[in-house]
């Protein structure tokens, strides 16, 4: 699927704040609320979004948070999908995989760890203190980007430059044309005070 500088719009307002609704999205991204239901099922459909989360502050909710490193087949996985402690799963390198585990009492936790260590797998646990950081933005990879400049419409190649303009990003192929967008939005936004 090619992604265009209105499917990244759209993942970057999902990325923030995945409860916005379809008209809000097409308000801040300039085109029709069908539009951005259509654009927003084929992402999903084509996997580019995988489903949307909340971050829940488990403390609050006397719940404990770890995180495990373990080494192991992709088969192994397969028995610990029933388990409803577990909350994510990342592939890492290897045959290695990170999981979250947040649990209330101590027992969920037992039975966890005597399911790895009954399995002879290799772990590594860390209990979560805090989170410092959420990151509220999706990072888009470089590679997944078919970018057009704001300005001249320009395919851009390489790193964009971006610039926040009235909360929205706007990607630019050079700062020739960021500086000649900005004058030119000044411009309209004076008109328009008048």
């Amino acid at each position: 699927m090619k992604i265009d500088n209105i499917d990244l719009k759209i993942l970057e307002l999902l990325s923030k704040d995945p409860k916005l609704s379809f008209r809000n999205i097409a308000l801040k991204v300039g085109t029709s609320t069908p539009t951005v239901i259509e654009k927003i099922k084929k992402m999903e459909k084509n996997g580019i979004i995988k489903g949307y989360f909340t971050n829940i502050d488990s403390k609050q909710l006397d719940q404990h948070k770890e995180i495990f490193i373990i080494n192991c087949k992709r088969d192994f996985l397969k028995s610990l999908e029933e388990n409803d402690n577990i909350r994510r799963i990342f592939k890492v390198e290897g045959n290695r995989y990170i999981i979250i585990f947040v649990y209330e009492n101590e027992d969920k936790l037992e039975v966890f760890l005597n399911t790895l260590d009954s399995n002879d797998i290799e772990y590594e646990r860390f209990l979560v203190l805090d989170e410092l950081k959420f990151l509220e933005e999706y990072f888009i990879p470089q590679n997944l980007k078919k970018l057009t400049c704001d300005y001249c419409g320009g395919d851009i190649r390489g790193i964009p430059i971006t610039k926040k303009i009235n909360g929205e990003t706007k990607y630019f192929c050079c700062r020739a044309c960021k500086d000649d967008y900005i004058k030119r939005y000044e411009k309209l936004k004076a008109m328009v005070q008048e």
